[in-house]
């Protein structure tokens, strides 16, 4: 298990005037336990979004080629298709009307989605992959048609793309990841980052958003992003993919004041995921919803992962510190990432970090702690005085001697709490062979929200 000193993590953060950099290297969003919960790797259907106050294109402005049906490898149906901009100015919130075939090729259906709500460069075509709201069995193909089109009023910016890796898992996830640089003098907002996998005769076979990644880049900053996208038939290895980035000119964010106390550990669990455990402190004057981005390398350079990790307890009041345990996840149990073969990377994710009225309540919590299997079990109370809507639970291990954090866990109890109420929790920690539970001390941390 590896150790870094207190002086190595304050590298962490940069202050400039108006913006943060926040960036540590350090050798060695917690990802989801299920992807497949998640929406996957698609182009987000945006339906109830309200496009922004623009000058409406014309439908002829944009062109729609290669749409159709697939099927993932999971059994999930998907639409995919290119979306070309042919107006000599920039397009955004464009809007498709899907049409439902039977085998026969009647119409059984139709609705209206958003292809994408990121500016369109003119002439630059992307790639779009929507979802059926309703699984139609006797859906064999689709047509796809521009519903409506508004020119864009945000200024598209260059960013650097400083490379990206591709791998199909054996499970049919395919991944790319990869870091992106703001090589301008203004903050940037990275609109779309995108990627589409195409079979050797051109065709589109896969596409997908990033799902974990850098959203806001100051001025000589750079931020991981992956993608995810479920495989079908013909991908492979060997398939050619490409990447889509669209960047947009921001006004500067808001500095936050934030540091790591004590040292950073590494370790494998059982599953041979990478746990990088540390404690963030809040060191401003105003409480923060705080949001962190890992970055997982290769010993070649290349960003293998990307993780988007919420910092719980909940909001943090100034001076407060809250423990945090990224996690980056291998495919096979028997083939762990080695710690001695990769690098990685924490920075403040500056898009998704803000600030709030006040931090949350600290709740009391009572239960019990198994050594043998890392286990917390016990009951959170609201004593608030007030309503409680979220409880957000984490367990923890520290050394006995030194009181640094060594692992820990979280649980989240997504249920309304009056005054007086209580809630049970269960976390159970996967700590590997590298921890000793005997030989630290446990701690429950509860707020509510």
């Amino acid at each position: 298990m590896k150790r870094f000193g207190p002086a190595f993590l304050l590298a962490l953060l940069a202050v400039t005037a108006l913006t943060v950099s926040a960036c540590l290297l350090l050798t060695g969003s917690e990802a989801p336990e299920d992807i497949r919960k998640q929406d996957r790797g698609s182009t987000p259907s945006a339906e109830g979004v309200v496009p922004p106050a623009q000058d409406q294109a014309s439908v002829d402005d944009v062109t729609i080629a290669q749409a159709h049906l697939y099927e993932d490898e999971f059994g999930a149906r998907r639409i995919l298709g290119l979306l070309t901009n042919r107006a000599d100015y920039p397009v955004t919130a464009v809007s498709v009307t899907v049409e439902y075939l039977d085998v026969t090729g009647a119409s059984i259906g139709q609705e209206i989605s958003h292809a994408t709500m990121a500016a369109i460069a003119p002439g630059e075509t992307i790639p779009f992959s929507l979802r059926p709201t309703e699984d139609i069995p006797s859906m064999d193909g689709v047509e796809v048609t521009a519903a409506e089109v508004f020119k864009a009023d945000d200024v598209i910016v260059q960013v650097d793309l400083l490379g990206d890796h591709f791998q199909v898992r054996e499970n049919g996830i395919v991944q790319v990841s990869g870091e992106i640089a703001n090589p301008t003098k203004e903050p940037v907002n990275l609109d779309r980052i995108a990627a589409a996998v195409f079979a050797s005769s051109g065709e589109i076979r896969l596409a997908g958003e990033c799902d974990q990644c850098v959203r806001h880049l100051a001025p000589g900053d750079k931020g991981p992003f992956r993608i995810l996208m479920y495989g079908t038939a013909g991908v492979d290895a060997s398939s050619k993919h490409r990447l889509y980035l669209t960047a947009s000119r921001s006004v500067p964010l808001t500095a936050h004041e934030v540091t790591f106390t004590g040292e950073v550990y590494a370790y494998n669990d059982t599953l041979g995921h990478l746990h990088i455990v540390g404690e963030v402190q809040n060191s401003g004057e105003a409480a923060l919803d705080l949001h962190l981005l890992g970055a997982l390398y290769n010993a070649d350079g290349d960003v293998i992962d990307a993780v988007t990790y919420d910092v719980m307890p909940a909001s943090l009041g100034p001076g407060e510190v809250a423990p945090f345990d990224i996690t980056h996840r291998c495919e096979d149990p028997e083939s762990p990432i080695d710690l001695d073969s990769v690098s990685w990377n924490i920075q403040l994710d500056l898009a998704r970090t803000r600030v709030v009225e006040q931090a949350s309540p600290e709740l009391a919590t009572s239960g019990d702690f198994f050594e043998n299997w890392a286990a917390f079990s016990g009951e959170v109370a609201n004593d608030t005085g007030g309503s409680i809507q979220l409880v957000l639970v984490v367990a923890g291990l520290r050394d006995e001697d030194s009181g640094q954090l060594a692992a820990m866990g979280r649980q989240l109890l997504a249920a309304e709490l009056s005054s007086g109420e209580r809630a049970q929790y269960n976390i159970r920690i996967n700590m590997g062979s590298s921890l000793d539970p005997e030989t630290l001390d446990s701690f429950v941390i509860a707020r509510g929200k």
